[in-house]
């Protein structure tokens, strides 16, 4: 394979490889109402148990919450418009579970994605340079060393 065409081997994988993702985010169904509550429930944590969220924990603050969000969402309300009524029903501490995506936020899902990209270039850089180093040719005292080492495993003289 040419390196021209191993090129536009990548450039192709590349842009599937962005393809495949941009529908894992971006793609899908249109969610329920029900589907809908319950991911914004599954966002927030309980604010009064340990590691566990508004969906799954039975606690009454819990319980409240989720009527909050689905009253949003019945009310045909933004997930941001719901995000921020709970923020405010609760403002002792964020109960957001992921980190928000705008500002710090954004930050924060960037640099895992920075790093992977960072690691995958410098992988490609390694194996670029390492297929392109030369060989060495074998001279010809290399070549009647090897054919006397040969001969003497065989019991030749």
């Amino acid at each position: 394979m040419t390196p021209r065409t191993r090129a536009w081997a990548w450039v192709v994988l590349a842009v599937l490889a962005c393809a495949a993702l941009g529908l894992a985010v971006f793609g899908g169904d249109v969610e329920s109402n029900d589907d809908r509550a319950q991911r914004l429930a599954r966002s927030f944590a309980c604010p009064e148990c340990a590691g566990e969220s508004v969906a799954a924990s039975n606690s009454s603050t819990s319980r409240r919450i989720r009527e909050i969000i689905q009253g949003g969402v019945a009310d045909g309300r933004s997930d941001e418009q719901i995000t921020a009524e709970v923020l405010d029903t609760y403002p002792e501490r964020d109960l957001r579970l992921a980190p928000p995506n705008d500002g710090i936020g954004r930050l924060l899902w960037m640099v895992p994605a920075g790093g992977v990209l960072i690691g995958a270039g410098a992988i490609w850089f390694a194996l670029r340079k390492w297929s392109t180093t030369p060989r060495l040719a074998a001279t010809v005292a290399d070549e009647e060393l090897v054919g006397r080492m040969r001969a003497s495993r065989r019991g030749e003289p």
